[in-house]
């Protein structure tokens, strides 16, 4: 994220955009991981994770949202390929 936030500052002359100020620090969410191997293989774990919650149900079950902004994150990890496939925040309807 520092490289990215590094790059469109420095293409965009109206981007301040400040690594230490955009960072999440994710002992504030609640996570949940699922573990997986894709078609080749590879090991795969999905990390989502959340900063609220309605019920307990979370600890049990998979928590699905349709938007919810950044306070839903999802996160792909390809541990074989010690690779991030996927990192993004829930849209906002």
């Amino acid at each position: 994220m520092k490289i990215r936030l590094e790059k469109w500052n420095k293409e965009s002359k109206t981007s301040t955009l400040d690594f230490e100020k955009e960072k999440l620090n994710l002992r504030y969410f609640y996570r949940q991981y699922f573990v997986s191997a894709n078609k080749s293989g590879d090991k795969i774990v999905n990390v989502f994770c959340f900063c609220v919650y309605y019920d307990d149900d979370w600890r049990k079950n998979q928590v699905y949202v349709m938007d919810g902004g950044n306070c839903y994150l999802n996160i792909t990890i390809n541990i074989t390929k010690d690779k991030i496939e996927y990192f993004g925040t829930h849209g906002e309807a």
